[in-house]
């Protein structure tokens, strides 16, 4: 897939600590047909042709309360987003995200990350693929390899993600006792979950097992250590899958920069 993109973003800061956002982009996509193109592009093509144009309005607002933005150890951050695309592909997405953090015994912090979307089409055409969303891998799922959880192509066997998901992350960071400053170098124990779905199915734990077409939640638990580096932060972390199937790909050891989940 081909594509160009202009847009414009811009951030308003309201309160102390919220922040309206809003943008305009414009989009110019373009997929070629060829033997291993999975089904799901082909029907994308036929609906929507192998270029399309789109104008996508984007806006929501932003709640920050956090002590430190790379290594908070107290407050909140919750985010919602929607983007109302027009044009060739009719579509809207809403996105939210909230973490929490609390501190206690000094050093001590229990944090939580919870991510929700939504999109659908608002035409009679399906939810453009080339818009979809995934899950597992480093910021979703740990313990399972990048954006390999959810519907395989009938074809090719590709990963198809989805057009809404829901992530938890749940970590507990105790801090090492020899380490001259705690909050540089954590261990941290870790527990995630999430689905992903599209328009028409439905995301429940026993899905998989009513119909195919669907698919359930996964589950993963794992232990790991947070290092404020000098470059940023940085985490390693080993996940183990609680609820696999045959054909999910596992990558236990994962690394991540920049980020708390």
């Amino acid at each position: 897939m081909n594509g160009s993109v202009a847009n414009v973003y811009l951030n308003f800061p309201i309160y102390s600590f919220d922040k309206m956002h809003i943008g305009v982009a414009l989009e110019r996509n373009k997929i070629s047909i060829h033997k291993n193109t999975p089904l799901k592009y082909c029907n994308f093509i036929n609906q929507y042709g192998e270029i399309t144009k789109n104008f996508i309005i984007n806006a929501g607002f932003s709640i920050d309360t956090r002590n430190n933005l790379l290594i908070p150890t107290k407050g909140f951050y919750q985010q919602v987003m929607a983007d109302i695309s027009m044009l060739d592909l009719k579509y809207y997405k809403i996105s939210a995200n909230f973490q929490y953090y609390l501190t206690f015994l000094k050093n001590y912090t229990f944090a939580i990350n919870a991510i929700a979307d939504y999109g659908a089409s608002y035409s009679k055409k399906d939810f453009p693929i080339i818009k979809n969303i995934y899950l597992g891998g480093i910021g979703t799922i740990r313990g399972f390899e990048g954006s390999s959880i959810g519907p395989k192509d009938a074809k090719t066997g590709n990963y198809l993600g989805g057009s809404r998901r829901i992530v938890t992350n749940i970590q507990f960071y105790i801090p090492t006792l020899n380490f001259p400053d705690s909050n540089k170098f954590r261990l941290f124990l870790f527990s995630d979950a999430g689905c992903i779905y599209s328009q028409n199915d439905s995301c429940n734990l026993s899905s998989f097992e009513k119909n195919h077409n669907f698919y359930d939640w996964r589950f993963s638990a794992g232990i790991g250590f947070s290092w404020k580096s000098p470059i940023g932060p940085m985490q390693f972390s080993y996940g183990y899958p609680l609820n696999k199937r045959n054909d999910d790909k596992i990558q236990n050891f994962q690394f991540q920069i920049g980020t708390g989940f």
